[in-house]
């Protein structure tokens, strides 16, 4: 691994990203472990609507309902922690392959309280040992930095 001393060095990053990074202020190879969590992940008592958390949860059942006129909707139930929650798909039947019952995924989304605990097409990975690091907390990213770029350069 190459000893960064400054942004420049870092590979992959270039100078339309060095700017970005530049704009949000962050000069140093050090400030990009310094950025603040993009989700809240605290306590789910604390969750607001329109909150955007992160989680980790197990899947404890997935149901498949076709709506007339509006397509498929997914409805995962998730137990984390301190309770349960839901988080619901639209037109995704693909994710019924990824979605196993039983497994621990990391998931990351906006609260909806009108409908319960629920996040709306959130996104999600598998947690297992063969992806230990991907269940660690992400940065938040700056504008025109995308969060596996972020991942990468540090």
């Amino acid at each position: 691994m190459p000893n960064c001393q400054s942004l420049k060095d870092i590979p992959g990053l270039g100078p339309k990203r060095l700017r970005d990074l530049n704009a949000a202020g962050i000069y140093q190879p050090a400030d990009l472990l310094h950025i603040l969590p993009q989700a809240n992940s605290s306590d789910p008592s604390q969750w607001q609507a329109g909150d955007k958390i992160q989680c980790t949860a197990t899947v404890l059942k997935l149901v498949v309902q076709f709506i007339r006129r509006k397509g498929a909707m997914i409805t995962v139930t998730l137990q984390h922690e301190q309770g349960v929650l839901k988080a619901r798909f639209f037109n995704a039947l693909y994710l019924k392959k990824q979605i196993q019952e039983g497994q621990c995924y990391r998931w990351t989304g906006t609260l909806d309280k009108k409908r319960g605990d629920t996040l709306v097409m959130p996104r999600f990975q598998k947690l297992d040992g063969d992806n230990d690091h991907q269940s660690h907390d992400y940065p938040q990213c700056p504008p025109g930095i995308s969060q596996q770029m972020l991942a990468q350069w540090i």
